[in-house]
């Protein structure tokens, strides 16, 4: 025991040494490109299952329940549609965000870039469909003059909503729920 180094039951300098370099492992491995594709692929297809599944219950749903149903299983198929409709939500988004941050992770590239492109489109894909469904209300359908219903108010009353409910409402509550400093360093980066 030389130099305040401790060795072990052996004492011998060689053995040890030999097991520390056998037990030493790399901190990271790498993965191969054929995984880091494998892994994407795998997160779409998970994806494309869960689409494929929630639109095969919908549908389901759609047949088995008329606008004139109000009995209680009609009322229950609602409730279960609802609640699982609810759930493949969160759950999806949990997946769509953390698969957005491994292929960030995986490219190179700043997760707060893919979260200003990817995850914000994803996140205004609703308002995107609904006022590109109104747009296209509008053009086959054009206003009355005077008319109160119009397709193109709507989109556009829809884009702006989404907005200001997501700056305002959205961020709220999660600032009330768990209270955040602003770093200096995210005004600098971003104004």
């Amino acid at each position: 025991m030389s130099g305040g180094r401790v060795r072990g039951m052996t004492g011998d300098a060689e053995d040890d040494l030999a097991e520390d370099a056998v037990s030493e492992e790399p901190l990271q491995k790498k993965p191969a490109k054929g995984r880091k594709m494998r892994g994407i692929l795998s997160l779409f297809m998970w994806n494309q299952v869960l689409v494929i599944a929630s639109l095969f219950l919908a549908m389901m749903g759609v047949q088995t329940i008329t606008a004139e149903d109000t009995s209680l299983s009609g009322i229950a198929i609602s409730a279960f549609l609802l609640i699982l409709a609810i759930g493949l939500l969160i759950t999806s988004a949990d997946f769509f965000v953390e698969g957005a941050k491994g292929i960030a992770r995986r490219a190179g590239i700043a997760e707060v870039i893919i979260g200003l492109t990817i995850v914000s489109l994803g996140t205004s894909l609703p308002e995107i469909l609904i006022s590109s469904q109104a747009a296209w209300e509008a053009y086959t359908n054009p206003c009355q003059v005077g008319a109160t219903d119009c397709a193109t108010d709507f989109a556009l009353g829809n884009i702006y909503g989404s907005i200001l409910v997501q700056i305002t409402l959205i961020l709220g509550i999660v600032v009330l729920i768990k209270p955040m400093k602003v770093k200096p360093a995210w005004i600098q980066r971003d104004g």
